[in-house]
Parts: C-alpha cells; sequence; structure tokens
C-alpha cells in the first residue's frame, strides 16, 4: 500500500505542506525531462522482455527510484501490493477470482506481453479483464472512482470506474503523459477527490451544518452589520439594485417570508427589518463566491503553473495583510489575468470584504481554514478529464444557500439528464450541423455543460486545441444573478481545462446581463448604436455607443480594464480615447464624440463620489450581450416568478417592453397584467439572439399553454412584427417532480420562426415516471429505463382563442372541434374573505340572541395568522351562508355551514356601508371590524387593486358587485376537478332561506353577456352543458387542472325557451339535480344532454358558416 511517511504526526499546517508541495514538482522541466527518458528506459527493456513478470518488475524498479529521487523528500513512497485478490464480476452470471498484478489503492495496473495485445481482440479482452477487476475493487472497499491501466511496457489503456460505469479510453504509446497521469495518480491516493459531494462534506458538514463554509457567512454578517466603508456601501446597494431584490413595497407574500425565516435560522439571529435581511443574503453570496474563488485559484495555479507567480500553497502561510493585498489582486481579477484567463474574475459585488477597513483577524484566519482544506483535495479527477462535463457547484449552492432562498429568487436548478433532452431536441429540430448555443438564464451552467459534452461528442478526431476553440466560440451563456456568473464560468473553465495545452489568453464566455432587459439598438446621428441606462443611487449611466465598439468582444473586454484603470485615475481624456479606439471611424460623428465625453465624465464623477469599482465591467458585459451574434439554439430554464412576485420596480421597469411585444392578454383587472417572467425571457431571447432557422427550447411551467393570462405570450409577437411558433413541445408533469420539493407542472417549450397551424395539432412527447423509478437527486440517468414514452398533441381547438388542449391523436381533434368557443355568460370569481380566521365562521354551540346569530371563527393551521378561537355575536341580517370550491360536485352543492358577514346593501353594491352607517345598523358587526382593523389591514397590496377603490372603508371585500345580489347561480369549481351545479337561496337553522356567497375557488354563472340576470331554467340549461363528459374532458385537457378560466372557454349559447333543445337540456339536468346520487340516472342523462349538446353545436356552425371559427393561433 503507497505509505506517506509520519503521516499522522505533526500540526495541520505540516501535513497540508506536505501533502501540496508536489506541485512545484510535477510542473518543472527536470520531472519532465526524467518522465521522457523513464519512458524511453521502459520501453526499451520491454521490447526484449521475455514475460509479463519481466516487464513488471522492470515498470516497478524505475518507478520506485523515480518515487525515492522526486518525491522522497516530501515522504512519498512507491510501494504497491502485488497480486491483489479481487472478487470480479465477469460477464456471466457467477462470482470468479481473479488477480490484478499491481492495485494501488484506487489505481490498478496490469501488465501483459506485447503479444498478449497484438490484436483488438486480445486488447479487448484486456480491458475487459481490468474492467472486472475495478468493479470488483469498488465492491470491496464502497469506493466511486478507481481507474486502471493496462499495459506491455510498449503502449497502455487507461480505464476509468466512476458512477457505477466503465469509460474505456484507447490505447496509446507509453510516454511521458501516461506515465506522468500513472503518477498523479498514486500522489493523489493521500488526497481527497475533487467532486461535488466532497465539496459538499468539506464546506458545510451536513447534516449539522456547521461547517467552515457557514462560520465565514457569520463573520461576513458580524462584518456587515458593523460599519460599512464607503465601498461596501456601493457594492450592497447596487448588489441589490442590479440584483432586482429591492423592494420598495412592503410584499406579504409567503415566499418571502418564508425567506426571511430560513435565514435567521442559518446564522441564529433575528432580523430586525428588510435590510438586515439582504445584508445576510449579501453575506451568504459572498461566502460562497470566496469559496468558489479560492477553488477557481488552487486550480488555475496547478494548470498554468509558473514558478515566478505566487503559489496557491504560499498564500495560506501569509500573514493577514499579505493574505488581504493577495486577494485584492484575486478578486480584481488580475491574479488569473497573469494566468492566461482574461474575465474569470473581474471585480464583482462580493470583493467587498478585502477593502483594509472591513478586513479583519478572524477573516484571515477562517480563508486560510479554506486553504487549508483545499490543499488536501487533488486536482486528478479535474486535469485528466476522461468523463462527460460536471457542475462542480450546484450541490454547494444549494446546501449553503436554504431551499426557501432559493425559490424565492425562482432558483430552480436543473437536472443534467434533462438538460440534456432539452439540447439534443433543440439540436434536432434546428439541424445544423455546426450549431452555436446559448443559455441566457445559464445559472451555474448546466445547460452549457451538456453543450460542451455535445461538441466534444462531436469533434473526438480534433485536436484538443481545436476543441477548445469550438468550444469558446460556440458555447455561451448569461446570467442576471451575480453568483451565478461567477459560478457558470468557473465550472465552464474547469470542464475545458483539460483541453489547455498552451498559455494562450482566454475569455470565457459567459456574462453579466438581463435576459428581459438588452441593450437596445437604435440609429442616433445616422450610426447603428447600442443604448442602454444603468441606474446607480448616486445618477445613471447613460450609455449610447456605436454597436462597432464591441464588433471585437475579446477586445472590448480588455479595452475596458484600461477604462477601469483610468476611471480611478479620473483621467477622462483618457477614457475617451480608449472608446475612440474601439469604435469605428466613420462612427466618430460629432455627436457620437459628445456621448462618448458625456458617458466617460459619469464614470469619473462616480469615482470622485467613490461609487464606483465595478461600473466598467458591468458595461462591458451589458454591451457585450448585445452583440453575441445568432444562435441556432437557445435553451435554458429560465426564472418562474410570477408578475405579482415580482419587486414593483422592476416590474414597471419590464412593463413598456411587455406591452410592446402584446404579452398581455388583455383582460381586465389582473388578468391583463399577470405574467410569468419566463414568458419576456423567451420573448427577449428570441428576439436578440435566435438565427432566423434557429430553435427557441426552454423548461417553463405548464400554465403558459392553458391559461388566459398568456394569450399574448402564446402568440409571441417580435419587435419586427413576425412571430413565433411552437412546434414540439415535451410534457414532464408526470415525471416524478424533477425539481422536488417543487411541485410545479411544466413543459419543454420548442419555438420556431416557421409558421405552424395550431389546429392540426403540435407533436408532444410525454414521459411518465415508472412506479418502481426513483429520480430524486439523480443528475444522470437512462430516460428510456426512467420514464414510459408516448406521443400526444396540443392543438388549438377554440375558435376563437390559442389556448391548447391535449389530444391522444390527431383524430380526437374532431372531438373538440366545436365545443371550444364564445359562452353568452359570464363567470364572476368567488370573494375573498381575508384572513379566514376573521371572516369565516360556524354557528356556534352557545345560543343567540333575538336579531343576532352566535358564531365561532375557524382555524386553519396552514394561515400565516395566528387567531385564537372565539365566540362572537354578530347581527343575523348581515350573515350569509359561504359556498367553498370542495363543496361542488356535478348537479349538487353540499353547504358545510360556513357563515360569512356581508356588510353590502343592493343599493350600493359595490361598496361597504360606511362604518358610521354599519354603526347604527349592525353595531356588533362594526365593533367587530374595529377591534381587529389592524390585523384586516395587513392584506397584500395586490388585493387593493382588485377592489379599486380607494375611499372604500378597511373591510371592503374584493370582487364584489350587483351579481353578488342575484337569485340564481350556476357554480362551478375553478380548480382540481372540473364539476357544476345549480344553486338558489340556502335553507339556514340561522336565518332562514338566505342568499349564498361564493369563495375565491368557487366561480358563479348569474349574468349573461349583456348584464342580464338568469333564470332559473336557465342556469339549468346551462349547468346541464357544463356537466357533460365531453365537456368535462374538454376542459380537463386544456387546462393545468390548478384553475379552470372564470369565463368557460366552451359554446354555450343564449338559453331560448321556444327551442325545444334548450328546454329538454334544462329539464334533464333538474332531473340530475334531485337524483345526484344515483350514478345510473346521471350517466343516462348525461348521455341525451350530451347528445342534445352535439346538436346545438352543428347547428350553430351551419347557422354561421364557420365564421366563429378565426382564432388568433398559428
Amino acid at each position: 500500500m503507497l505509505e506517506i511517511s509520519d503521516w499522522t504526526k505533526g500540526n495541520e499546517m505540516e501535513k497540508n505542506t506536505l501533502i501540496s508541495g508536489y506541485t512545484s514538482i510535477i510542473k518543472s522541466r527536470q520531472y519532465s525531462t526524467a518522465l521522457k527518458e523513464m519512458a524511453g528506459r521502459i520501453i526499451a527493456a520491454s521490447k526484449k522482455a521475455p514475460n509479463e513478470a519481466t516487464i513488471e518488475s522492470r515498470f516497478d524498479c524505475e518507478l520506485f527510484a523515480f518515487f525515492k529521487e522526486h518525491f522522497g523528500p516530501l515522504g512519498f513512497e512507491y510501494n504497491p501490493i502485488k497480486e491483489k485478490s479481487i472478487a470480479t464480476c465477469r460477464h456471466v452470471a457467477r462470482e470468479a477470482s481473479g488477480r490484478a498484478d499491481t492495485a494501488i489503492s484506487t489505481l490498478v495496473i496490469e501488465f501483459k506481453q506485447p503479444a498478449a495485445l497484438a490484436g483488438e481482440e486480445q486488447k479487448n479482452k484486456a480491458i475487459n479483464q481490468i474492467s472486472d477487476y475495478l468493479i470488483g475493487l469498488s465492491r470491496l472497499n464502497d469506493e466511486e472512482m478507481l481507474e486502471g491501466f493496462v499495459t506491455d511496457g510498449i503502449k497502455g489503456c487507461f480505464i476509468t470506474y466512476s458512477g457505477g460505469k466503465i469509460t474505456k479510453e484507447k490505447f496509446m504509446d507509453l510516454d511521458e503523459w501516461a506515465l506522468d497521469r500513472i503518477i498523479q495518480n498514486i500522489l493523489s491516493l493521500k488526497l481527497i477527490a475533487f467532486n461535488a459531494e466532497n465539496l459538499v462534506d468539506s464546506f458545510c458538514n451536513p447534516p449539522l451544518n456547521d461547517g467552515i463554509a457557514f462560520r465565514l457567512v457569520e463573520i461576513l454578517f458580524k462584518i456587515l452589520r458593523g460599519k460599512m466603508c464607503t465601498k461596501t456601501e456601493m457594492l450592497f446597494y447596487e448588489w441589490k439594485e442590479l440584483f432586482n431584490l429591492a423592494h420598495d413595497d412592503t410584499s406579504k407574500q409567503q415566499a418571502i417570508i418564508d425567506r426571511k425565516k430560513s435565514l435567521e435560522k442559518l446564522l441564529g439571529v433575528e432580523l430586525a427589518d428588510t435590510e438586515d435581511e439582504y445584508l445576510a443574503l449579501f453575506a451568504l453570496q459572498t461566502a460562497y463566491a470566496i469559496v468558489i474563488k479560492v477553488i477557481a485559484y488552487k486550480l488555475i495555479s496547478q494548470i498554468r503553473f509558473d514558478e515566478s507567480l505566487i503559489s496557491f500553497d504560499r498564500s495560506m502561510q501569509m500573514e493577514s495583510e499579505q493574505l488581504r493585498v493577495q486577494f485584492s489582486r484575486l478578486e480584481n481579477g488580475a491574479i488569473f489575468r497573469e494566468y492566461g484567463m482574461t474575465n474569470l474574475l473581474e471585480g464583482d459585488f462580493f470583493s467587498w470584504y478585502c477593502v483594509e477597513k472591513q478586513w479583519n483577524k478572524d477573516l484571515a484566519e477562517i480563508i486560510k481554514k479554506i486553504f487549508e482544506i483545499l490543499c488536501r483535495y487533488s486536482e486528478k479527477a479535474v486535469l485528466n478529464n476522461t468523463k462527460r462535463s460536471q457542475d462542480f457547484f450546484k450541490q454547494l449552492y444549494e446546501a449553503m444557500v436554504p431551499g426557501a432562498v432559493r425559490h424565492s429568487l425562482g432558483e430552480y436548478y436543473t437536472k443534467k439528464w434533462l438538460a440534456r433532452n432539452v439540447v439534443e431536441e433543440a439540436i434536432d429540430l434546428a439541424n445544423v450541423k455546426e450549431w452555436k448555443g446559448l443559455d441566457p438564464c445559464c445559472g451555474s451552467g448546466t445547460f452549457l455543460n451538456v453543450m460542451i459534452d455535445k461538441i466534444l461528442d462531436e469533434k473526438k478526431k480534433e485536436t484538443k486545441e481545436e476543441k477548445l476553440e469550438e468550444i469558446l466560440q460556440r458555447v455561451k451563456g448569461i446570467d442576471l444573478n451575480p453568483i451565478a456568473v461567477l459560478t457558470a464560468r468557473v465550472n465552464y473553465f474547469i470542464n475545458i481545462s483539460h483541453l489547455m495545452t498552451t498559455n494562450r489568453p482566454i475569455d470565457i464566455p459567459v456574462y453579466l446581463g438581463d435576459a428581459s432587459y438588452v441593450p437596445k439598438e437604435i440609429e442616433y446621428d445616422g450610426v447603428t448604436c447600442l443604448d442602454y441606462v444603468i441606474t446607480t443611487k448616486m445618477n445613471p449611466i447613460e450609455i449610447t455607443l456605436p454597436k462597432s465598439v464591441v464588433q471585437d468582444t475579446s477586445q472590448f473586454a480588455q479595452k475596458m480594464i484600461l477604462v477601469e484603470t483610468q476611471v480611478k485615475n479620473c483621467n477622462v481624456d483618457a477614457i475617451e480615447d480608449i472608446f475612440k479606439t474601439l469604435i469605428s471611424k466613420d462612427d466618430l460623428t460629432p455627436q457620437i464624440l459628445v456621448k462618448i465625453a458625456q458617458l466617460s465624465k459619469s464614470l469619473v464623477e462616480l469615482e470622485k463620489k467613490e461609487w464606483n469599482g465595478i461600473w466598467a465591467r458591468i458595461l462591458s458585459n451589458y454591451l457585450t450581450t448585445a452583440n453575441l451574434g445568432k444562435f441556432d439554439i437557445i435553451v435554458g430554464n429560465p426564472p418562474w416568478v410570477d408578475w405579482k412576485s415580482l419587486p414593483s420596480g422592476y416590474r414597471e421597469r419590464i412593463k413598456s417592453l411587455c406591452i410592446s411585444r402584446k404579452l398581455f392578454s388583455g383582460d381586465r383587472l389582473t388578468g391583463g397584467i399577470n405574467l410569468n417572467i419566463c414568458a419576456l425571457i423567451a420573448n427577449v431571447s428570441a428576439n436578440n439572439w435566435l438565427s432566423k432557422k434557429g430553435i427557441l427550447g426552454f423548461l417553463m411551467p405548464e400554465p403558459l399553454v392553458y391559461q388566459q393570462s398568456y394569450e399574448g405570450f402564446r402568440r409571441f409577437y417580435l419587435e419586427d412584427g413576425s412571430r413565433m411558433y411552437f412546434c414540439k413541445f415535451t410534457n414532464w408533469t408526470k415525471a416524478g417532480n424533477p425539481f422536488k420539493p417543487v411541485t410545479q407542472k411544466f413543459l419543454s417549450f420548442f419555438l420556431t420562426r416557421e409558421v405552424v397551424d395550431y389546429r392540426e395539432g403540435v407533436e408532444t412527447d410525454w414521459y411518465v415516471k415508472k412506479n418502481n423509478k426513483n429520480v430524486d437527486r439523480l443528475e444522470e440517468l437512462d430516460i428510456e429505463e426512467f420514464f414510459d414514452h408516448s406521443v400526444k398533441y396540443l392543438a388549438c381547438c377554440h375558435k376563437k382563442k390559442n389556448f391548447f388542449s391535449s389530444v391522444e391523436s390527431k383524430e380526437a381533434l374532431s372531438r373538440f372541434g366545436g365545443i371550444g368557443g364564445k359562452s353568452y355568460y359570464i363567470g364572476r370569481e368567488g370573494i375573498e374573505f381575508y384572513p379566514q380566521e376573521l371572516m369565516v365562521f360556524k354557528k356556534s354551540d352557545l345560543p343567540g340572541i333575538e336579531g343576532c346569530t352566535c358564531l365561532r371563527n375557524i382555524q386553519n393551521r396552514k394561515s400565516k395568522y395566528r387567531v385564537h378561537e372565539f365566540d362572537v355575536l354578530l347581527e343575523t341580517e348581515y350573515l350569509h351562508p359561504m359556498i367553498k370550491g370542495k363543496d361542488i360536485s356535478p348537479f349538487h352543492v353540499e353547504w358545510n355551514n360556513y357563515i360569512v358577514p356581508f356588510p353590502y346593501e343592493s343599493s350600493n353594491p359595490k361598496v361597504p356601508i360606511k362604518m358610521n352607517i354599519l354603526a347604527e345598523k349592525a353595531p356588533r358587526l362594526a365593533k367587530y371590524y374595529q377591534e381587529n382593523k389592524n390585523l384586516i389591514l395587513e392584506q397584500t397590496g395586490y388585493n387593493e387593486k382588485i377592489i379599486g377603490r380607494e375611499n372604500a372603508e378597511f373591510y371592503a371585500l374584493a370582487r364584489v358587485g350587483g351579481y353578488s345580489y342575484a337569485k340564481n347561480y350556476v357554480v362551478f369549481r375553478d380548480n382540481t376537478k372540473w364539476a357544476a351545479a345549480v344553486i338558489s337561496e340556502v335553507n339556514t337553522d340561522w336565518g332562514g332561506l338566505k342568499r349564498p356567497l361564493f369563495q375565491n375557488h368557487a366561480v358563479s354563472i348569474c349574468e349573461d353577456i349583456e348584464g342580464n340576470y338568469i333564470s332559473l331554467d336557465e342556469a339549468y340549461f346551462i349547468c346541464g352543458i357544463m356537466n357533460t363528459k365531453i365537456v368535462y374532458e374538454y376542459m380537463m385537457q386544456s387546462s393545468d387542472s390548478r384553475s379552470f378560466p372564470i369565463r368557460p372557454r366552451i359554446y354555450i349559447p343564449k338559453y331560448d325557451p321556444q327551442n325545444i333543445i334548450h328546454v329538454e337540456i334544462a329539464d334533464l339536468c333538474k332531473i340530475m339535480h334531485k337524483k345526484y346520487n344515483d350514478a345510473q340516472i346521471i350517466e343516462e342523462n348525461q348521455k341525451k344532454v350530451e347528445e342534445y349538446y352535439i346538436k346545438l353545436i352543428e347547428q350553430s356552425d351551419q347557422d354561421s358558416g364557420n365564421s366563429e371559427r378565426e382564432y388568433e393561433g398559428g
């Protein structure tokens, strides 16, 4: 077994020095020369060797001597175990005993005579043999990654066992590269494997979660809570603004409340206010960023080792101030630029901690401990990459950042198998050989990693340098979140590091930018310019520069580093000169020169106000995103954040863009301005970066297919008036919740500029998880093994609207063809009785008094309001039975005795009775409202907009009007299960016959489109149609079942008492209401009603000549 002398002795620093000291040796010229000479000697001896034992002996002698000379002073020895017995699993159904010639912990070497590797059959046999050895060894030691090498002393082949899979490489000459890999395998045996799981264990220490990463967060939060210097204030404030976290309204969304609680638990402190919460989040993201940056520093110091540069190992031995200076150079990217990585780090929002006024000894010591931990890691698996690309930091981010925080920000990290499915489908649909790909919301880089894999698969025969160039030119990413950009860049860098054979400068093509708000292209002074405004606390930076400024994005990035230097020097003239060198001479018109001067002065003014340090880099990133070019595939998983959950300032900023792209549906009140931010990002991305024949492939929530709020999105108008069309979907709604614990249903949406007729159906792959499979936490899986696959269609069946319905086949389209159409009746959403613990009651066991009923408030364990149970007397005149959605079943309403106060009168139906009048008419109710005023007022501003009356009393209810006083209603559920019933007055034991009121998930129909109230027969006619089986099937296949449209999107004609079919449907519905428990009668009569309904549809089509079939789809 390989031994390291005195491993258990000495202090921690000595151990780390011992482990890490080999770096300078393996990067030296002497080491490289010695390897070449050793390879030559082994090959020469092996050609003359009579048997494999002789080859093995010479191999061992050479390695023993080599280790003694080069690594002996560090305590490393070459001491392999010979002929280790291993239980191997061969390709037969039995266990056998095999022996590996040399087993060095996780490295197995098998020696063969040259004749034994002469042909392909012999080579394959040898590869299979050592593969079996590795699998057997993994069973014995429960190891996840092992490596084997089979050789005849002249050539050899590496085989890797990882994650339950064997990876076989090609045979190659036994040269210095092969020997170096063997030696680094041996050296790595006492080191920790560099992988995502080990990073989490080292820095977070789950499940206790008391690791060094959290101690770093606590130290940083303590510093921030103390006195912040000007630079830290600037970075913190602008981080909030650019990251779109700064709420200027008081949000009461549950996600925000959960976020605060999770941060308090993490830090073990109470967060006083919103500012405290953001300080905590800023500290958390800074801590994560520090860990990522130190990891990147370690890896690049290995990949591009240079004795002239300060080594990683020496950094952990520095004094506090020396370390701070080193980290300042690390943060502004200087160290990485010395190594040839031009934009890996570039002075981001999280560099505040290394400012002299913020740095302290506690911080220095904790950072040294991070160095110590990382010194125990081996880069072998990274630098000798034989597997697919990886996301090294996704698990670390998820371990450090609580789920409630990530989910409040719309962050749902995509499993690699899911990303691969989207990328491969997009490539197939685009049908372009040398495709280019972009992820505009790249997160930690999962989709980028998949695209890197695809190019490596395509370019297996090319040189490393050619592969590297292909990847850098063809795979690019953008993200708004600075922490995501950092993570994606470092992941990208690690996953291409094995291709770096020279020290050529490299830009990692991942940029900070807002995919929903990209610099606009305008004409200014006859020049095509990029126009953008960066808002800062001091003053806005207005940018109008010729597009030619970013014609060479790499040069632009380099020059902006110079701009930053001159900004610090407050040299306006020098800044102007740098911009002029980037812009085409023909574009330097007088007005353009004025704009350049204004921009230069703005940057210097911010510097003079000590409000600078990041703007040149941000400007560089944002302008670069406007000139990335066109891509054949745009893929990703954009944030899923509802319009009402967006910060109000951000909503206003993007509202005009949503209007210009016709993304809003046009519904009254909330419907027209409800949108998910992913819909806007899809539109902007296609408009800015998609090639003419390109494919956009996004993972987005299922409601975008069905809900009325997304009619505008589904039209998908671009800036030039042209449109995009859905050309394929992949349905993951029954795939086992890949984003668990989030259960939001979603699809893959694929769009093209080619016209698609949605009435013909859009092909949809359905993947349903197999019962015996679990996809939780699996990054990689075989889709065919885990899911049952079928092909269905999503089609527009409505005569005028563009929502989709799911059908099993194109033949089934004809069944739905006539159902989708215009309803002559208006649906009304139920009333918001909120908070329920104050507004919803049941009758108390205590007796009432004359004119008053004794009530007991309900309790709701899930509510954020904690109101104790109590009894109260309220005036019976203002009490009404309340119907919930779950009370409704086909042809029946089962009232569950809920009671609500309703302080309104029909003479003024929309406005509640004034408090002074209510105090006279119902003094007990008025007093009850007054006593609970503060809690009632703790409703969201969003409800106030729905109520829409600034002068209304504080107890006003949302969605009240003349329709609240109707006599006859058809009531139906707006979610989960389609069902409708007729209801009029409810007979109560406390107030006699009472008009019912409906809670928000119980939708009611009581009037037609002209505002006429419906008769009782009319109600039965409407209900009969709504409860037919074909309508049930249509509604369930035309929604996500979480919400049905308030106005039914089905053909319901105006009731005509002279029409025999209309009357017959109403009469049959009356029978079914009386016999709602008799399944046989219901089924017989439903069938009759359906036959009548189909006749009405046919008659309507004949009368209108199909004129109503004009629709807004593709």
